[in-house]
């Protein structure tokens, strides 16, 4: 291994994990950078040095904080749980990017984008100089940072812009990120939020859903609410274009802070997964695609004609089927053919249902059993490990959560 170019090195440990940090190492060079950009687009690198063997696999990290606050110590420090730890332990390097913020030295979108991809191709053409392996980075973001996470992963352009091979880049884990709306971008662009998906697609992952070319892992906690309808919302739409290098996961029990401090719990979900993409390359668990989208799907009543029962099939987080007030009541989809049902999601709006049971048939008129809820709370139940072959799948409620009828974001099946 080549001498390492930067700031000197250090030492840094946490309990058993020890590895090597090399501070403050700009990734922008030349004459026309402001004195802001100079002092900002700065990185630190961590270095395994208790556990594997260089060279070692690569996360780029961009940390979160709205676009307009944050800084690279993230994971490193205690009020974020030293998470940056776990990954040294499983002999990850981990480089932490600081890029511009918004509303600092008249910063605005799209300056921390570029950022983000120029830090990105800096660490492809010298990681390897500090024991990185070049050909195995992953770019990861949590919150604000997953938004950058996203942009870059779907939209070739900020590469493409600094001739950089997008190919270079082994795949992308974005953590509980904004896929549809942004104050901070929506304020940097003098619109609104509400705006950002017709008046400015250009600027939120969602206005550029395609086939993706790299794989992508998304994380969001229970109890972000909306980061949750928004991120499957696009995950069905990717899934819907074709693509199937695609992963969502939902962490139960997590908020949106949560969610980003829970990579350093002793026991991480989320951080398993991570690691197990980084070893493998691709998710172990099933990618299928969502086989309940857009097909045929029958309620018992609905509320309204804005409600109707086909809104809970169409992939779009903002829409919702609703029943009328009473306890029982039923809605069933038709897969069109007998399927290996694998799995059956739903995400409820405020108004799910206490009592519920997962149906299936053949035929629409005769209904099996296939798993019975009770006292549920959760807004995302996602029902995995099941086994069932069937062509209807159906919800059967039969006891509200709250005095109006039910409301279903989107009835999601997952099978061969």
């Amino acid at each position: 291994m080549k001498t390492a170019i930067g700031k000197a090195q250090e030492t840094v440990s946490h309990g058993s994990i020890s590895g090597t940090r090399y501070s403050n190492v700009p990734y922008k060079s030349g004459n026309n950078l402001s004195n802001y950009e100079k002092d900002r687009c700065k990185l630190d690198i961590y270095i395994p040095r208790s556990s594997g063997t260089a060279p070692f696999p690569v996360i780029v990290y961009f940390y979160g904080g709205g676009l307009n606050a944050g800084d690279k110590s993230e994971g490193w420090a205690d009020w974020s749980n030293n998470f940056g730890f776990k990954f040294l332990e499983a002999g990850i390097s981990m480089v932490m990017v600081n890029y511009r913020l918004s509303g600092q030295q008249g910063t605005k979108w799209p300056l921390y984008i570029q950022d983000a991809a120029a830090s990105v191709a800096w660490v492809a053409n010298n990681i390897a100089q500090y024991g990185g392996a070049p050909n195995n980075i992953f770019v990861m973001g949590f919150s604000a940072g997953a938004y950058l996470t996203h942009m870059l992963s779907i939209d070739s352009k900020w590469y493409t812009e600094i001739n950089f091979d997008r190919n270079r880049i082994k795949g992308y884990i974005a953590i509980s990120g904004q896929t549809r709306t942004h104050g901070t971008v929506a304020a940097d662009l003098g619109i609104q939020q509400n705006q950002l998906m017709t008046v400015r697609t250009d600027a939120m992952p969602f206005g550029h859903v395609k086939k993706i070319e790299k794989p992508i892992h998304i994380f969001v906690g229970e109890y972000e609410g909306q980061t949750i309808t928004d991120n499957y919302a696009y995950y069905n739409q990717l899934i819907s274009k074709g693509s199937t290098n695609l992963f969502i996961y939902t962490n139960l029990g997590k908020d949106h802070g949560g969610m980003r401090d829970g990579l350093g719990d002793a026991s991480s979900p989320t951080r398993s997964k991570i690691l197990e993409f980084i070893r493998t390359g691709a998710s172990t668990v099933n990618l299928a695609p969502n086989i309940a989208y857009r097909k045929p799907v029958t309620a018992s009543s609905t509320e309204n004609t804005a409600n109707t029962a086909d809104k809970a099939v169409d992939a779009d987080g903002n829409t919702r089927w609703a029943s009328t007030n009473s306890d029982t009541q039923w809605i069933y989809v038709d897969l069109g053919a007998r399927y290996a049902v694998n799995r059956v999601r739903i995400a409820w709006e405020a108004a799910c249902a206490k009592n519920y049971y997962l149906e299936s048939s053949d035929d629409a008129r005769s209904w099996a059993n296939i798993r019975t809820v009770t006292n549920n709370v959760a807004l995302i139940n996602d029902h995995t490990g099941l086994n069932r072959n069937a062509r209807y799948i159906r919800i059967y409620a039969t006891q509200r959560a709250t005095t109006y009828g039910y409301s279903i974001f989107e009835f999601e099946v997952y099978g061969n």
